[in-house]
């Protein structure tokens, strides 16, 4: 069988969106490897599989997440700049490494894999092995990245284009984005795709700068997406582009709810922004108005996650609420009637495999685009978070419990999800793709 190799991004969201395809492939007997930073390596083995760390020496384990925690705290301004032009420098370099560095090369030469997936969002080292001749696919964790014009870009909550005015906003967004990212890390990551296209024009010709959300170009390879295209607007095309499932690993290993949470009788409201909890200090105002609202909800339970930036303390916490800095999200969402999220993808995903309605206030990246799929399906509602009031919170909550319409999408969405998670889509993708030039 096939020695096939998952390239995550170092983020614990990533990591976890590729577990459902590595176990069926594996079931189906073939040999499963990831690559990543070593921040990567903790949740990778805590799964069981084996971990090749690369870049140590420019991305030790915790520099990254040390470094992010700064920039989104209340240090001086002299600070962040400084931990801001670090982490360029080292980020240039990494790039740098992995399209001609000979210590990456070494890695893949070594391993061998028939089939290396890398993350989309960072699609580098799939140039750097098909340089080498290695099968090579992108394996997506969100919708797909590149430009479409019958779908507007992730960054935006905008609709899909019904008319010839919309269609104009959807081609000018695009456009917009592709005149994005020209200076500073975006420009040197342009020039550095040059170089590797006057030395390889048969990789630099995959390449192209018509996209977003990534570091880097789009490359025009194979990409699976872990997600239903349900889910999704339609496309304007769907070259190349694999919907296998939304790949919610429902087996993952977690902890436990907190007692007092798991013995409440009452609806649970879950409230989380996510993996990234270094960004959490700028919410703090939004996660006390959601503990002002509950405070008058005495009918529901609160379990609210905050990040490792924020604790207990900072909060004014009513009696039916309980503040941790992370919470085992799989345990709180099959408990929970609602879940106030940020709109990442996984999060998404994992709210629509086990049944749950969701309120998106969505904070950047691709959390807009997903927030406008959640609303034009009728998943939920959307909210600022900028703005969000105990009582605007209080009355969107009030639209999704009272809605049973709702409840009856969210059921079908789910039942398409599981279904498609069931199936051998993803494992047949992968191997419609071994061997493939």
């Amino acid at each position: 069988m096939a020695r096939i190799a998952f390239f995550p991004l170092a983020q614990v969201g990533h990591i976890h969106a590729t577990f459902h395809l590595a176990r069926r492939l594996r079931a189906r007997g073939h040999d499963v490897h990831y690559l990543s930073l070593s921040d990567a390596e903790e949740p990778v083995r805590a799964q069981g599989w084996p971990f090749t760390p690369v870049s140590e020496a420019l991305f030790p384990r915790g520099f990254r997440d040390a470094s992010e925690s700064t920039l989104g705290s209340d240090a001086p301004r002299e600070k962040k700049q400084q931990v801001a032009q670090e982490m360029q420098r080292r980020l240039q370099a990494y790039a740098s490494e992995l399209l001609f560095g000979p210590a990456f090369e070494a890695h893949l030469r070594e391993l061998r894999p028939d089939l290396l997936l890398v993350d989309s969002t960072y699609p580098l080292p799939a140039l750097a092995a098909r340089r080498l001749g290695l099968g090579t696919a992108l394996f997506s964790t969100t919708l797909p990245l590149r430009a479409d014009a019958g779908v507007p870009p992730l960054t935006s909550t905008a609709p899909p284009p019904t008319g010839a005015w919309s269609r104009f906003k959807v081609r000018a967004a695009w456009t917009l984005q592709a005149q994005a990212g020209r200076a500073g890390y975006g420009r040197f990551l342009r020039e550095q795709v040059q170089v590797l296209t006057q030395r390889h024009p048969e990789v630099g010709a995959l390449c192209d700068f018509r996209t977003h959300l990534q570091h880097g170009p789009h490359v025009d390879l194979p990409t699976l997406i872990a997600c239903a295209e349900a889910f999704d607007f339609p496309r304007a095309s769907t070259k190349n582009l694999h919907y296998i499932g939304p790949g919610v690993d429902l087996e993952r290993a977690g902890a436990s709810l907190p007692p007092e949470v798991e013995q409440d009788p009452r609806p649970l409201l879950y409230c989380s922004l996510g993996s990234l909890g270094h960004r959490a200090a700028a919410h703090r105002p939004f996660f006390q108005a959601v503990l002002d609202m509950v405070a008058r909800r005495q009918d529901w339970r609160l379990l609210m996650a905050v990040g490792a930036n924020l604790a207990a303390a900072d909060f004014r916490i009513p009696a039916n609420a309980t503040v941790v800095p992370f919470a085992p999200q799989l345990a709180a969402l099959r408990k929970a009637s609602v879940m106030v999220t940020h709109g990442g993808l996984n999060s998404v995903k994992e709210c629509l495999c086990l049944g749950v309605p969701m309120l998106v206030f969505p904070t950047g990246l691709d959390q807009p685009g997903n927030a406008a799929r959640v609303v034009h399906h009728g998943l939920g509602r959307q909210g600022d978070i900028r703005r969000a009031t105990p009582d605007t919170l209080s009355a969107l909550l009030d639209a999704v419990v009272g809605d049973p319409g709702v409840r009856t999408r969210v059921d079908a969405m789910r039942k398409a999800f599981l279904a498609l998670d069931g199936s051998d889509r993803g494992v047949e993708a992968v191997e419609g793709l071994l061997g493939a030039p």
